[in-house]
């Protein structure tokens, strides 16, 4: 059986000139695997899905990219288990390197249902929340820890989900630090919703022992 946890997280990866604006939509279920009869607890182990990932047609303008979100964010409320119009735990996670900071912005002024977070990737050695609320994050990191959760085989992709190839091309080919030749940005995208769903559950990293 699986049991729907109500919470969504998104990942937005702002392309350039070269570069796809892709977005990314995951939830996390529980399965559960019945009683533990020394604890008397149910035995429940955390798993994401993908449930969206789409890529803007290249040279798509800055301004546009908030109606994109929220047409994601009215298609996360729909899929929700308590109907569209209750309260959605929903995460948005933003790289907002080069010109993010800007469209950041515009996304708070929209007053969007959701908690913004906007990202920076760097080549350091650990992620620091900033005083002013900014967190970055290594790539190397970044990346390792959305390999170490589909090892671990808690990474669900939806059905027939239109991006799958492209985006499992991306996963094959990305470089734990960037430069490459090959489009990054449906990956990167996935990675930065990926990544705080495992600092609020640890287990998303390691293989279900049931």
């Amino acid at each position: 059986m699986t049991l729907l946890y109500p919470k969504f997280i998104l990942g937005l990866d702002l392309g350039q000139s070269r570069d796809h604006t892709a977005l990314t939509a995951l939830d996390l279920v529980y399965t559960d695997h019945g009683l533990d009869h020394v604890s008397m607890e149910r035995k429940r182990w955390p798993k994401l899905r993908l449930l969206f990932a789409a890529r803007l047609p290249l040279g798509t303008d800055y301004v546009l990219v908030p109606s994109h979100v929220k047409r994601l964010i009215a298609e996360v409320q729909r899929r929700q288990p308590f109907g569209a119009s209750s309260k959605v735990d929903l995460d948005l996670y933003i790289d907002a390197a080069g010109p993010g900071r800007p469209i950041v912005d515009l996304l708070r002024s929209q007053r969007l249902p959701a908690r913004l977070q906007s990202v920076h990737l760097t080549a350091g050695h650990q992620a620091v929340v900033h005083p002013d609320g900014k967190l970055t994050i290594p790539r190397r990191e970044l990346v390792a820890n959305l390999r170490m959760v589909f090892e671990a085989g808690n990474l669900r992709i939806h059905p027939g989900l239109k991006e799958w190839p492209s985006l499992r091309e991306e996963l094959l080919n990305i470089s734990l630090h960037g430069g490459q030749a090959k489009h990054d940005d449906l990956a990167i995208a996935l990675a930065l919703a990926v990544w705080p769903a495992t600092r609020e559950f640890p287990k998303l990293l390691e293989t279900n022992p049931y």
